[in-house]
């Protein structure tokens, strides 16, 4: 159970690491960041977060429709969420 535990914090790390990086280069439609997103939500479909951070790259890249189930997704998660204005602006 602590080694499932060290694991999620590394993905979580990485996750956060590639949104600082993606945010700084002002690149958010690398897909090699949506891997990470991926990645970091099989290990915890419940890291709102990861679903924020993929909804916007899936939005830069034209594909809304999937997206609509990430921005859901932070809101429920994040009801109270910094950016759960902007997912529910999105998510309509």
């Amino acid at each position: 159970m602590q080694r499932t535990f060290r694991w999620l914090n590394v993905a979580v790390a990485v996750v956060t690491l590639a949104s600082a990086l993606a945010v700084l280069w002002n690149d958010l439609s690398v897909v090699g960041y949506q891997a990470c997103y991926r990645d970091a939500l099989r290990l915890n479909p419940a890291y709102a977060d990861a679903h924020f951070y993929l909804a916007v790259t899936l939005e830069k890249n034209g594909q809304s429709q999937e997206a609509r189930a990430h921005w859901r997704a932070y809101q429920r998660l994040a009801p109270n969420g910094e950016w759960v204005a902007l997912a529910r602006e999105f998510s309509e």
